[in-house]
This record gives structure tokens, sequence and C-alpha cells, in this order.
């Protein structure tokens, strides 16, 4: 349920800036001008182009933990834009890191959300659709049955395809994870800027992340949330 809210969020959240100015932005990270690149970017509504113009500001500041935040949401938006893996590819570089394989999550990645959104939802329907038949019209029940819950099963999946959207950003310059939600707590691994993680549960301001099958547990001021909303 958390899932589909976000996902709700997210694709309210990030509906295109159509009539913002990005002239102003654009012109400012031309002269090398980053942080006056990003005070010009506006402020209502995401458009891939001014989030690759905030990752790449963010990128000429030195801060690849916020502008691989940024290339992540504008890979959200327009997922088979080349020139965003590309910034992405570039930023992993940056901060030490190979680039990101073809694997079954970065396909998953490529399909827009609104994909995603409306299969599960038409696919929940079509459950309904048919367990109602089944059940009213037609002795059927099992078959009804099998194939509502089928097209339910399938309706799940696409919700499910849509969990990058909880993923998070390391963007503090230095942090590390404990072995504990407690700033006391021995330190179980460090994090680095950029590092795209998932969380797992939150607990007194911390949020317990897996790297390198390893658990433990980052404060939530090092994260920043893919969607538009706090990473838990």
């Amino acid at each position: 349920m958390r899932t589909l809210f976000t996902l709700t969020l997210l694709l309210g959240g990030l509906s295109p800036a159509l009539a913002a100015d990005l002239a102003p932005a654009r012109r400012a990270l031309a002269e090398e001008r980053c942080a006056d690149a990003l005070a010009a970017l506006p402020s209502d509504g995401w458009s891939t182009e001014a989030l690759v113009i905030e990752g790449d500001a963010h990128r000429c500041l030195g801060d690849v933990g916020r502008a691989t935040l940024a290339y992540l949401r504008a890979q959200r938006l327009s997922p088979g834009d080349a020139t965003v893996a590309e910034r992405l590819d570039a930023v992993a570089l940056d901060a030490g890191r190979a680039p990101a394989e073809d694997d079954a999550a970065a396909l998953v990645r490529r399909v827009r959300l609104e994909v995603w959104a409306w299969s599960a939802a038409g696919l929940a329907s079509l459950a309904l659709l048919l367990g109602a038949i089944g059940v009213l019209w037609t002795h059927r029940y099992r078959l009804a049955v099998t194939a509502a819950a089928l097209a339910l099963a399938a309706g799940v999946l696409a919700h499910v395809a849509a969990a990058p959207l909880r993923d998070a950003v390391v963007v503090a310059p230095a942090a590390v994870a404990h072995v504990s939600p407690a700033a006391r707590a021995p330190v179980a691994f460090d994090l680095r800027p950029g590092a795209v993680l998932t969380p797992r549960a939150r607990r007194d301001g911390f949020v317990q992340v897996e790297v390198d099958g390893r658990l433990g547990w980052a404060p939530a001021s090092a994260l920043a949330s893919v969607a538009p909303s706090d990473p838990s």
C-alpha cells in the first residue's frame, strides 16, 4: 500500500514543468556558475531537462550524491533517455563506482511509471470483473476464480515493479551505517556518496539499509529518496 501511495505521489510530483523557463539555469551552467544555475531552476514541478540541469550543477559543485539523485529522478521520468543514462554512468565514475549494468532491475526502471501504474490498475480491475462473472453469470466458478487470481497476481507484479521508487541515495559527503539505530552504536560500514540503497525499515531517525549483503542503520538525514517524499 505504501508503494502505491509513493507511486501516486511521484506521478503527481513529477508533472513536467512545461512553462518553466530554463534558459537562465542553462546560461549559468554554461558559464560555470553552478550555484547560480541551481538557484535559477524553477521550484514548481519537475521535468527531465530541469533535473538533468540540476544534476549537472551539483556535479559541477562536486556533490556526486545530489547529482546522482537528480539524474535518477530524471531517469524515472524518461527511462529510455540516453543522455540521462550517460550522466548516471559519468557520475558513477566520479564517485569511484562502476556504471550500472543492464540487469533485470534496470530493465524494469526503463518502463515508464505510468505503464506500471495503469497495468496494475487494469489487471486488478480485470480480476474483479472475472470474479464477478464467475459468481453472478456463469457456473464455471473454478475457471473464473483461477483467471481472476492470475490477473490479480499479474497486477500485483506490475505494482511491485514500482519498487525502485523506494530507492534512496546517499547525499551526505561523509556518512556511516551503524550496527543499530543509535548514533553511538559501532560502525558497520561506510556509506559512499551517490550510492543507491533500498530502505528496509525505519527507527528513531535511522533507516536500515543493505550494502553488499551487510545490514546497517544509516541516519535518515544522510539519505534522500528518489521519490519526492521521505525514504520510508
